[in-house]
């Protein structure tokens, strides 16, 4: 096993994207931009298992501001256009009452097997969306389930040249573009410059070592199914016989940049089954982060350790540009990289001296759909976004384990931006204090049977999925010391209190009824600590609730909050009289 570790030695140059304006020019659009400016329209295609022989059918599907709406009884034959107006007889019944043709259908029928969904992404948000469910199944069906088969992806982009050919005259086209670049006020625009070299425009950074954004090739998409590879340049089509194409002609290269093998001990970028060190540097690693995650250099390490003495940032802040609060960041903004968990563990924060370390104040790592095991020791007291955990990490598989030993600076899961997902199968807190804090987005799965939360110490505010029918309830939570701050709608299947303190404000909001709820704990066991109902006034429904009095403490807001059976007993057990 080779190590790799991190020792940037790069030199930085500017990189340079070439635009060639080709082919016969009769009145075409031709635009230039940054980042994504088009994004995609979810779309989820059904399967059924078995033949419809009579009977109907109905679909619950989540609406744009995120309940839910069942439709009425449909036809097991039924044709695209008749299952499309069922969908907008349901949306006229909501409030709000989304538009006809919110999700038009596509194809012969069901049993075909070709019905396709298409969300528009005017009315529902150009992003990856939920799984339409098969809320009744017909006569002759044994499954029936959509998949995705179009990730639906938002708008991360800008035009920030547009021109309409009236000459035909390759030439005007260039000109006109490369003028409306530079006369952009747009702070991505800003970074770079645009020159004249028709039929080419050549487009150059500004800052060396500084990218547009992480260049992949047409052939280079990224792995994971679903998710587009993207250019530096974002281009239109012109249509008929005019064309717009690009091509890197200067790398951008320098010492930020993980993509690079000068700035690797090896003198080669990372490879599957290394153990990586990033330590004793205040270098940030903020480019090439995507580098080891698409088809053609996906990256499996043995371990990754980022030590306590690495100061520099990793990662890229999403809510800015270049600093710039006027604009959000379009490149990739989180370090891309595997894990074997059977090889090693992704370890955080350790410091085994000599002095004292402060760690990094932005450490931001997508672990992909490799099980792994993650150990995070401690961040950064200080993070560098006001309002962000220091440590951000996604993951996507449900065998990963992670385990929360100090958190000064906070550890976020999922929880950068809106939309953010993730799942894992434990999540485990072991912190001295309070003061560790660590947050989950409301994307976050935690998927272990038996054992996928527990607490001990620190401080928590957990989310976590919505139960959708059942399926990604959270199993167990376990808090035996610390704070622990439930949010959002969902459902705890077992709680376990030994002690701690417990703010339970999270409800379960039932998918099949709107404006009723289910209940956010199926049960709860308050065995020692304290649990205070009365910060949040939501009204939530618990089922069976068994306390031990005398070593717990129950603080009930008895309007909002319903328990449908609710008993006490002594310490020891026995039933309390």
């Amino acid at each position: 096993m080779a190590n790799n570790n991190w020792a940037p030695q790069a030199v930085a140059v500017k990189e340079k994207i070439t635009v060639t304006v080709g082919g016969t020019l009769a009145g075409e659009d031709f635009k230039l931009g940054l980042g994504d400016p088009v994004g995609a329209d979810e779309k989820q295609t059904a399967t059924v298992t078995g033949t419809g022989s009579g009977g109907t059918f109905t679909l619950t599907v989540l609406l744009p501001n995120g309940d839910e709406m069942t439709t009425a009884a449909i036809a097991y034959d039924a044709a695209a256009a008749t299952i499309e107006t069922a969908l907008d007889t349901a949306f006229a019944l909501q409030s709000p009452a989304p538009p006809a043709g919110s999700i038009s259908v596509a194809g012969t029928d069901m049993d075909t097997g070709d019905i396709t969904f298409t969300f528009d992404g005017a009315v529902y948000e150009k992003k990856d969306w939920p799984l339409v469910v098969f809320a009744t199944l017909a006569t002759g069906w044994s499954a029936a389930v959509f998949a995705e088969t179009t990730k639906g992806l938002p708008i991360t982009g800008f035009w920030i040249a547009e021109h309409t050919d009236a000459t035909t005259v390759i030439a005007d086209t260039v000109a006109a573009l490369v003028a409306a670049w530079n006369a952009s006020t747009h702070p991505w625009a800003a970074a770079v410059t645009a020159v004249d070299a028709s039929p080419n425009i050549t487009l150059e950074a500004d800052t060396a070592g500084v990218p547009f954004g992480d260049f992949l090739t047409d052939t280079d998409q990224t792995w994971e199914t679903g998710v587009r590879g993207y250019y530096e340049i974002a281009l239109n089509t012109p249509g008929a016989s005019a064309t717009l194409e690009q091509d890197e002609t200067t790398a951008n290269k320098g010492p930020n940049c993980a993509n690079l093998a000068a700035n690797w001990t090896n003198g080669t970028y990372l490879s599957n089954g290394e153990e990586v060190t990033i330590a004793d540097s205040g270098i940030d690693i903020l480019w090439g982060l995507d580098y080891g995650s698409d088809a053609t250099n996906k990256v499996i390490l043995n371990s990754l350790d980022i030590q306590k003495s690495m100061t520099g940032k990793i990662g890229l802040d999403s809510a800015t540009f270049n600093g710039l609060t006027t604009a959000p960041e379009y490149r990739g903004h989180y370090f891309k990289i595997m894990v074997d968990d059977d090889q090693g563990d992704v370890t955080i924060g350790k410091h085994d001296g000599p002095g004292a370390a402060l760690g990094s104040r932005r450490i931001k790592l997508d672990l992909k759909g490799h099980s792994c095991r993650v150990e995070m020791h401690g961040s950064n007291s200080q993070p560098f976004e006001t309002g962000k955990p220091a440590v951000r990490i996604l993951t996507d598989d449900g065998f990963t384990i992670i385990h929360v030993r100090g958190a000064l600076g906070g550890f976020g899961l999922a929880m950068d931006q809106p939309g953010e997902t993730s799942e894992a199968g434990q999540l485990a807190i072991n912190c001295p204090s309070t003061k560790d804090k660590i947050y989950t987005g409301p994307g976050v799965n935690l998927t272990h049977a038996t054992a996928p939360y527990s607490q001990n110490g620190g401080y928590c505010r957990l989310q976590h999925v919505v139960a959708n029918g059942g399926a990604d309830e959270l199993e167990v939570v376990q808090l035996d010391d610390g704070i622990l701050e439930t949010e959002g709608d969902f459902q705890i299947d077992a709680l376990i209190q030994d002690g701690g303190i417990l703010y339970p404000n999270h409800w379960n909001s039932d998918a099949t009824n709107p404006g009723s709820l289910k209940k956010a704990f199926v049960s709860a066991n308050f065995n020692a600590g304290i649990c205070d109902t009365t910060r949040s006034m939501r009204a939530r429904e618990w089922a069976t609730v068994v306390q031990v009095l005398q070593k717990h403490t129950l603080l009930l807001n008895g309007t909002a909050v319903t328990i449908a059976s609710f008993s006490v007993t002594a310490p020891g057990g026995a039933p309390a009289v």
